[in-house]
């Protein structure tokens, strides 16, 4: 059996209450369930704190700022470690500008 892909959701936290929270659990939840067997799913989830009932692999965002999400190459590193992998994010993109443009500083939309 080949090693399962490793599969991160970026958003709000899948344990709040924030319409992206709700899809981004919903989501998670659906495709950990329906590819358990080639995925290896986990989520970095921000504004509220992981809930182990919900059964998903979760890394709180600790600092943010400016959309900008400084936890993402440890939390990228603890689920993936040298893994290549598949970031998915349910943020809009004008959250993501540091992502495109890391060489940038933060802009205000």
């Amino acid at each position: 059996m080949t090693e399962k892909r490793k599969f991160v959701f970026l958003g709000d936290s899948p344990s709040g209450n924030t319409g992206l929270g709700r899809i981004l659990r919903d989501v998670a939840l659906r495709t950990q369930e329906e590819f358990r067997d080639v995925l290896d799913v986990a989520v970095i989830g921000g504004g509220t704190p992981p809930d182990p009932k919900l059964g998903l692999r979760h890394y709180p965002m600790v600092t943010v700022k400016d959309w900008v999400v400084h936890d993402l190459p440890y939390a990228w590193k603890a689920h993936c470690g040298e893994r290549e992998g598949a970031l998915f994010s349910l943020w809009d993109c004008s959250r993501l500008l540091w992502m495109v443009y890391p060489e940038q500083e933060p802009v205000v939309i």
